[in-house]
C-alpha cells in the first residue's frame, strides 16, 4: 500500500505519483473527459486527479460512511467531485451505461479473490466496468496479482477488451522524517510487484452484431459462474500471450499508453 496520512485516507498500491504518467495519456491529456473510480474507498487518487485539472471525477464505494467522509472532505476544495454509494458488482440503479471515458479500480479485484464467490463476483464486477465505460473508453485495473491470475478474466470475450499489462515500480516510502526511501528489495517481492491492466475496446467491438454477441457471451458466463461461484474460468489467452504482456517497464509503455 502507498500508506496512510494523518486525516484518515489510505491509498492501496499506487497513487497519482505512481500512475499519473499512465493515466494522462489514456485520456489524451483532455481535462474535459470523465473518470469513474469503482470501489474508491478513502483513496486520494481522485483528489489528485482533480488537482491536475481533471474536474469530472466520480467515486463510488459500497460503504456509506466512507462516501460521506470523502464527500465532506472535498466539498469546499473540490466541489465538482461526485460521490456515489454503490455496490461495484451491481451499479445499474446508480450510474448510467457508457458514461465514462476512463473507469479505474485499484485492488477491488484483489479483495474479491478472498470471496467464497470470487468467480461470480469477478464476473459481475467486470461486466459492470464494461457496461459503464464509453464505447471507445478505457478500463484500468491496478492489482498486486500478475497476468497469470488476472488476464484469464479480463480477456473473457464477454467484455470485448484487448488487454495490456504494465509492471509498475513500487512507490517510495516516507521514512518518517519527511524524506523518501525505496522499499527494501529484500522484503516481500510480491508486495512490490504491482500491475496496471489497460483494457481498451477490441477492434471488432463496433462491428454489426458485436453487441449482441457479447450479450450472449455474458449470459453464458453469468450462468456458469452462478452455477459454480468459486470456480476458475479457462484462460482466453495463451501462456505465451500472458508472458509477453507482463514485465513491461513503465518507460517502455509510456509512449504507447495513449494509443490503447
Amino acid at each position: 500500500a502507498k500508506g496512510d496520512d494523518d486525516d484518515g485516507c489510505f491509498d492501496w498500491l499506487q497513487g497519482w505519483r505512481g500512475l499519473g504518467w499512465l493515466l494522462e495519456p489514456l485520456l489524451a491529456r483532455d481535462t474535459s473527459r470523465s473518470v469513474l473510480h469503482l470501489g474508491c474507498g478513502n483513496s486520494t487518487l481522485a483528489e489528485e486527479f482533480y488537482d491536475q485539472g481533471y474536474g469530472r471525477q466520480v467515486s463510488s464505494d459500497i460503504v456509506p460512511g466512507v462516501i460521506e467522509f470523502m464527500a465532506a472532505r472535498n466539498r469546499t476544495l473540490r466541489p465538482e467531485m461526485q460521490w456515489v454509494v454503490a455496490d461495484a458488482t451491481d451499479v445499474c440503479g446508480s450510474l448510467e451505461a457508457e458514461s465514462f471515458d476512463l473507469v479505474i479500480e485499484k485492488s477491488v479485484l484483489d479483495a474479491l479473490f478472498c470471496s467464497d464467490r470470487h468467480a461470480a463476483d469477478f464476473a459481475h464486477f467486470l461486466h459492470e466496468a464494461s457496461r459503464l465505460v464509453k464505447p471507445r473508453g478505457i478500463f484500468l485495473s491496478v492489482s498486486m496479482y500478475g497476468p497469470k491470475q488476472i488476464l484469464r478474466w479480463l480477456r473473457q470475450p464477454a467484455f470485448g477488451w484487448q488487454v495490456r499489462a504494465v509492471r509498475l515500480e513500487a512507490e517510495e516510502e516516507d521514512d518518517g522524517g519527511g524524506s523518501k526511501r525505496q522499499q527494501n528489495p529484500q522484503h516481500s517481492r510480491l508486495r512490490n510487484s504491482h500491475f496496471a491492466y489497460v483494457c481498451s475496446p477490441r477492434p471488432d467491438r463496433a462491428e454489426h452484431g458485436a453487441a449482441e454477441r457479447r450479450g450472449a457471451l455474458w449470459q453464458a458466463l453469468r450462468r456458469r459462474v452462478e452455477a459454480e461461484p468459486d470456480a476458475e474460468v479457462a484462460s482466453e489467452a495463451s501462456e505465451d500471450d500472458a508472458g509477453s504482456s507482463s514485465g513491461t517497464s513503465s518507460a517502455d509503455d509510456e509512449g504507447r499508453a495513449g494509443a490503447s
